[in-house]
């Protein structure tokens, strides 16, 4: 199967804590999957679309337990590589009150070892649309030139490129991210900035001049 939709990027294991208080979240975790382009991804299946994703997984049950829910959920995942010398990212949710508190171990997941050389060209060029977010450009450098190697290719091949800039600060500097994520929106065609987080990167306030700044980068969505 060629799918119409590609998404590429870092999905993470879920460990989600229902109970409130540290020592409630050591006794008890309810396992999940999770993963900003992963989501995107079950998403466009899930509504009819003939999806298919792009990582690195480690070569774990972790990695296996994504295996087979993107299976269930008709994504094609034939292109995916394990890397057997690093692990599928995870990330802790632990309560307090209403607030939600979020640990990650992600540093050197094999997501994060993506390169260009990874890449299948011809089955990103023969898809309709490429999915990509900016969280995979913030866990490392060599993932940030992964993602833009492949608009590349979808440009090149006149393919339609999707983007959500989903600014983490915690995962890299304003500077970089505001850099790397407003030349990213230039390329894509659709963006989708929270109000959130296009107040950080552009510095402006009223979301008819956000709109203003970002229509003028060029994407024809936003």
């Amino acid at each position: 199967m060629q799918p119409e939709i590609i998404a590429i990027g870092e999905p993470m294991l879920e460990l989600n804590a229902p109970k409130e208080g540290a020592l409630a979240a050591a006794e008890h975790f309810v396992a999940g999957w999770g993963g900003d382009t992963s989501n995107f991804a079950i998403a466009a299946s899930r509504a009819g679309g003939k999806v298919g994703y792009l990582t690195r997984l480690g070569d774990d049950e972790f990695g296996e337990s994504f295996l087979r829910l993107w299976a269930s959920e008709g994504i094609d995942t034939r292109l995916i590589v394990k890397d057997p010398d690093a692990y599928t990212a995870i990330y802790f949710i632990s309560r307090d009150g209403k607030q939600h508190h979020f640990t990650y171990l992600r540093r050197d997941s094999a997501a994060s070892r993506m390169t260009p050389a990874f890449l299948p060209r011809d089955y990103i060029a023969g898809a309709r649309l490429l999915h990509a977010s900016g969280i995979s450009q913030g866990i490392s450098v060599s993932a940030c030139d992964t993602i833009f190697a492949a608009l590349e290719i979808a440009k090149s091949a006149e393919r339609l490129v999707s983007y959500d800039p989903n600014f983490r600060p915690k995962l890299w500097p304003l500077a970089r991210a505001r850099a790397v994520i407003h030349e990213t929106c230039r390329q894509a065609d659709l963006i989708f900035p929270s109000l959130e987080e296009a107040r950080l990167l552009t510095g402006l306030q009223a979301p008819p001049a956000i709109a203003d700044f970002y229509l003028s980068l060029g994407p024809k969505v936003r």
